[in-house]
């Protein structure tokens, strides 16, 4: 089935949803979509600066790992846009923000490389400085962190949600721990200073 998404243009195959990036060659990348099996030969322990290409590509294969073979029992469209990246974090399709998407269907997650606002349930959206350069910290670090910064970006705009939180919910069940835990920190490299 082929979802057209206007600009966001998108080809979606629900029943066997492919590996985006699966074309790249340092990866050798088989998945069974009946099984929901993703195999793949790579070091999964490097860190990349958050949301370049190779971030989103191991944050694709991170989730793979935390799902394996488990079909998800909810569907959700989510959303992530980062406004005013570093100018070398964009990907020459016109847009001036970096993100991903979460695509679950049919019992299928699925990480695209940028943020389709247009079509999804929930969106979030924040100033890629300071949030952005936050994910490699340790869980106690961020929480600091966010206790103290949370209102003041609040107030001033630098995130915000839109559409039914409720996803959020839906998708930290993912988490054996949390998505800071089991997820970012464990990609995310150190910002460049």
């Amino acid at each position: 089935m082929g979802l057209d998404l206007g600009r966001e243009s998108l080809a979606l195959r629900y029943n066997s949803v492919p590996i985006l990036g699966a074309h790249d060659k340092r990866f050798a990348v088989t998945y069974d979509s009946e099984k929901s099996v993703t195999t793949m030969t790579e070091n999964t322990n490097k860190r990349y600066e958050f949301m370049g290409a190779e971030w989103v590509k191991a944050l694709r294969r991170r989730y793979k790992e935390l799902i394996a073979d488990r079909k998800l029992d909810f569907d959700c469209f989510y959303a992530l846009e980062y406004t005013d990246p570093p100018k070398h974090l964009l990907r020459d399709d016109g847009r001036n923000t970096v993100g991903y998407t979460l695509l679950v269907k049919n019992g299928n997650l699925e990480v695209i490389d940028g943020a389709l606002v247009s079509v999804a349930d929930l969106v979030f959206t924040a100033a890629y400085d300071p949030l952005g350069k936050t994910y490699h910290m340790p869980v106690e670090e961020f929480q600091k962190w966010w206790t103290e910064n949370e209102p003041r970006l609040r107030t001033e705009g630098k995130y915000f949600y839109r559409g039914d939180r409720s996803v959020v919910q839906k998708l930290q069940g993912l988490f054996p721990n949390n998505i800071y835990a089991d997820l970012y920190n464990r990609i995310t490299a150190a910002p460049a200073k």
